[in-house]
């Protein structure tokens, strides 16, 4: 017997009632792998199933043959069935033989819009109108300027959603005082993103700084910005400088002695002399130590016997080493308080008895208040003595005299 389905005339075998010469009522037809069973009218396919019909469909302009799976509604391919062929297949609803694009694809291609920058790569999942619309994922290699994306997660009319994201070409924004400008900087994101924006924990981005440092940080974002505790690991040439900073809203907080000497480091010119890194992990290590007015009597324990001179000549050597000075203040305190936290890093100028041609600057580290108490204390002229560790070696200033930086311990 012959049939016509979906305009193309069948031979098969049909097993089922025939009235008045016509197949009519609920019946069976197969021909090869094809099998159908179901209502018959007047000789046609009418409500039933039917079961490896090869059909041509087209998904986004292209025209794919395959197998199809499903419901026959009044003679026409129509609901809810399945189609498979060797590039894709699809689950989901159709109409009169033409897929309607909602549902489940296996593989299907897709443009998705990231920070104003499109991606063309392969979805699999839930779609409406053929656009990724549910659950899925998405993946674009690298492009022709070797940037790419991937996403699994949820998926809104073609737009990310929540899920996880990994791209190359993301941007987050930075601050480090209340009256700077927020930095964009463009980077290696791997981590949540949260109806659509940067939100959520175990945030990974890896990017350089101004000053051509690589860093990566870890925490928490909020809408593109870092919210919370986050960890900044800085790739120095003489090892990793790792640094724990609160974040609010991206703007920085500088609460420990190390978050300031770690933007002292971060900030110097690639290649210049820099504080050693055993120098931060020294004075990381001791954070409550180098505390103004601490009075912990650790800080007696790392005074060591390097003589002064021999500090500023070679601090890398000497990292760690606390060494005791004396000298007199030739100029006030200069507070470094531009940044937020509640913290701040003052610098008093010294010039040494035994050794006229330096100066120390001496950074002292503590709370606004405890700042504010210790600034008048001290006079011009006066002679203090101190228990500090060098930062760097002697550099020139701008005047041309020889200076070295000391980060405080204790002053008496």
């Amino acid at each position: 017997l012959k049939v016509t389905v979906q305009g193309t005339e069948i031979s098969g075998i049909y097993n089922g009632p025939v009235a008045g010469g016509v197949l009519t009522g609920d019946g069976t037809f197969t021909a090869d792998q094809l099998s159908y069973s179901g209502s018959f009218e007047t000789g046609a396919l009418k409500d039933g199933t039917l079961a490896n019909f090869p059909l041509k469909v087209t998904v986004q302009g292209t025209e794919i043959s395959g197998i199809y799976n499903g419901p026959v509604a009044s003679g026409a391919l129509t609901g809810d069935g399945s189609f498979s062929s060797e590039s894709l297949t699809y689950t989901g609803s159709f109409d009169g033989g033409t897929a309607t694009g909602n549902g489940t694809f296996s593989s299907i291609s897709a443009t998705i819009t990231f920070q104003d920058r499109s991606y063309t790569g392969t979805y699999a999942g839930q779609a409406s109108s053929f656009l990724p619309n549910g659950e899925g994922s998405f993946d674009a290699s690298a492009d022709s300027e070797g940037y790419y994306l991937s996403f699994s997660g949820s998926f809104s009319q073609g737009a990310l959603g929540t899920g996880t994201l990994k791209t190359n070409y993301c941007t987050l924004s930075f601050k480090s005082s209340s009256s700077e400008e927020w930095v964009p900087r463009l980077g290696t994101y791997e981590g949540p993103l949260t109806d659509g924006a940067l939100t959520g924990t175990d945030c990974f981005f890896s990017t350089t700084n101004g000053y051509n440092i690589p860093y990566d940080l870890k925490g928490t974002l909020l809408n593109g910005s870092v919210n919370g505790t986050a960890v900044y690991t800085y790739h120095m040439p003489d090892g990793d400088l790792v640094d724990e900073r609160t974040c609010n809203s991206g703007l920085r907080q500088y609460t420990t002695v190390s978050n300031f000497i770690c933007s002292m480091m971060i900030t110097k010119e690639y290649g210049q002399n820099r504080i050693p890194l055993d120098t931060f992990n020294f004075i990381k290590a001791h954070e409550q130590a180098f505390r103004c007015g601490s009075g912990n009597s650790e800080v007696e324990a790392l005074v060591s016997d390097v003589p002064y001179m021999q500090s500023y000549s070679d601090p890398a050597a000497n990292a760690g080493k606390v060494i005791k000075v004396e000298g007199a203040v030739c100029q006030g305190f200069s507070l470094w308080d531009n940044y937020p936290g509640g913290y701040a890093l003052y610098w008093m100028t010294l010039t040494m008895p035994d050794d006229q041609t330096h100066v120390v600057w001496l950074g002292i580290f503590g709370t606004l208040e405890e700042m504010t108490a210790l600034q008048a204390q001290y006079t011009k002229g006066q002679t203090v003595n101190f228990i500090a560790v060098p930062l760097q070696p002697e550099e020139t200033d701008q005047k041309g005299n020889l200076y070295q930086e000391f980060l405080g311990v204790k002053l008496y």
